[in-house]
């Protein structure tokens, strides 16, 4: 009775939130790539952003929330329409490796090295790192954290407010 009372948080609000966390994401990846004290290239800094990308997507699957997201993650870089042509088209790609590797592990949990390879190879695309199973274990220990948090998140969020998009 007393979520009919609840302020209502629109599927734009729920994105503009989802972009902090990205934020935070994409640092935590980023910092990871810093600790040798070098500065990453900006392929690493692309694939750290559509990691974090990819752990809000995976946390909510609302095709609608997951483009605004995208949008709005363009627009706050400033990005040409060539420029977010060619990000969304390296972000599909990277979803097509990476979803199928989730979905795996989500229906058979010991299908986690799967996962782990998938991320650290997304990671080793544009680095130096080669694709060992500690960095893929390492790389999927972080996503799982992130993943956690973020759902942890929205669940805040569900319990204060009536959200669009997350069920």
């Amino acid at each position: 009775m007393f979520g009919l009372f609840k302020q209502k948080l629109t599927k734009s609000d729920l994105a503009d939130f989802l972009l902090h966390l990205e934020r935070e994401w994409a640092a935590s990846w980023l910092e990871h790539s810093n600790e040798g004290g070098n500065a990453p290239e900006r392929g690493y800094e692309i694939s750290c952003h559509t990691l974090a990308l990819f752990v809000l997507t995976a946390a909510v699957r609302d095709d609608i929330v997951r483009d605004l997201v995208h949008s709005g993650f363009c627009e706050s870089r400033g990005m040409s329409p060539g420029e977010r042509t060619v990000f969304l088209e390296l972000v599909s790609e990277s979803y097509s490796r990476l979803f199928p590797a989730l979905n795996a592990f989500l229906s058979n949990p010991s299908s986690g090295l799967r996962l782990s390879m998938a991320i650290q190879h997304e990671l080793s695309m544009y680095s130096d790192d080669t694709e060992d199973m500690m960095q893929g274990l390492t790389a999927f220990a972080r996503f799982m954290e992130q993943l956690k948090a973020t759902h942890g998140a929205l669940g805040e969020l569900k319990r204060k407010y009536r959200v669009e998009g997350l069920q």
